[in-house]
């Protein structure tokens, strides 16, 4: 797991249920030439950044792609842009998510100041919130990455107005 910093955000109480008292690691956004600046975070996540940068992802046909079993895996999907979406996180993995066209927002705010989540789902490793307070929006260019931690609430496939749908890969870490 990524270490911890001591810094908070001002916007979240540091004693709040489910933040450390001490902050949290928050998502990553970076692009691909600084992958390798992530390397040691865990051996799941060292998988999924050199698959990341050795592989052709635009050559990638739809469907799971096994990186190290269950472990590491990859889905690529053709996906359509909404204008609203849902909070989503897990449990078991961290998404890396890389939008190969570009056209998308994604989402983010944490998980434990998000409410009115729905039972988490085992078999999907996925939890599901209306909760309509606003996080921030990130851009998923191309070039770009974006990893979620399970502390992570992210909002993927949403619309920049530029795109109605677009080419996405997620690669799937496992993390407990």
């Amino acid at each position: 797991m990524p270490q911890r910093t001591e810094k908070t955000s001002p916007d979240v109480p540091p004693n709040c249920a489910g933040v450390p008292k001490k902050g949290w690691v928050c998502l990553i956004y970076d692009t691909f030439e600084n992958l390798e600046k992530y390397l040691g975070l865990s051996r799941n996540m060292d998988a999924a950044l050199r698959f990341l940068k050795e592989t052709d992802l635009a050559a990638l046909p739809v469907g799971r792609h096994e990186i190290d079993g269950t472990n590491v895996y990859a889905n690529v999907s053709d996906t359509k842009y909404v204008e609203e979406g849902r909070w989503e996180a897990h449990k078991k993995y961290a998404d890396i998510q890389v939008n190969l066209d570009g056209g998308e927002l994604s989402g983010c705010r944490p998980t434990a100041l998000t409410a009115d989540w729905e039972p988490y789902n085992a078999e999907k490793d996925a939890m599901m919130s209306d909760d309509p307070r606003p996080g921030f929006r990130i851009p998923l260019a191309p070039g770009c990455f974006a990893v979620f931690f399970p502390q992570d609430a992210h909002m993927p496939c949403l619309s920049d107005g530029t795109r109605s749908h677009g080419r996405k890969v997620v690669v799937k870490v496992r993390v407990d």
